[in-house]
């Protein structure tokens, strides 16, 4: 198993992942670490840094590809990161709240699809995905509909409508009192079917 990233920074409420340059896990991406116990955290944001201290980049209105053209060298002095936020953690068979996070320089795996499916599959992890705190992270609801976008996609189409009723459902259950909001996830969840 090839890791595709390695947490570099940890805060109270942000950690930080450095991933490869040429490619950095897509937002609702669900990750997994090589440590007890084995936690999945899901991705919410991307960004870029400098390697030195105290320096900003800034790209002038250029993509990366003009900026490495023009200036090789600068890209060396970037680190290309993304945030995690930890959704459950594996405790035998059993699905948990997280009760931490990982420690720093944990590298971090793909989710095989098997075990994906298994996990969106579980009759808790919905509840654990709405316990990330909307004031912490204002995005949630969008990496949300992310992830579970692409956990219908990847449900085999004769177990799709299954699966579909079982997350609205749900959904219907969380927002109860928030129409506006439900009515955002059916529409987005009905564009992949």
């Amino acid at each position: 198993m090839k890791s595709i990233g390695e947490i570099l920074l940890l805060r109270p409420s942000f950690i930080a992942a450095e991933g490869k340059r040429d490619f950095i896990p897509p937002i609702g991406s669900l990750l997994k670490n090589n440590s007890k116990p084995l936690r999945y955290l899901i991705v919410v944001d991307q960004f870029v840094e400098s390697r030195i201290p105290g320096r900003t980049p800034a790209p002038y209105g250029l993509d990366y590809g003009d900026i490495e053209s023009e200036q090789p060298q600068s890209t060396f002095l970037m680190r290309w990161m993304y945030q995690l936020v930890p959704v459950c953690e594996l405790n035998g068979t059993k699905y948990e709240a997280p009760t931490g996070v990982p420690d720093i320089h944990t590298l971090l795996y793909w989710v095989e699809d098997a075990e994906f499916t298994e996990v969106l599959s579980s009759s808790s992890f919905m509840d654990f995905l709405f316990r990330i705190d909307e004031t912490m992270l204002p995005q949630r609801n969008e990496v949300i509909m992310r992830l579970l976008r692409k956990f219908i996609v990847s449900v085999p189409q004769i177990n799709r409508d299954k699966e579909l009723l079982r997350i609205l459902t749900r959904l219907s259950i969380i927002f109860r009192n928030d129409y506006s909001t439900l009515k955002q996830f059916i529409k987005s969840l009905e564009v992949k079917i």
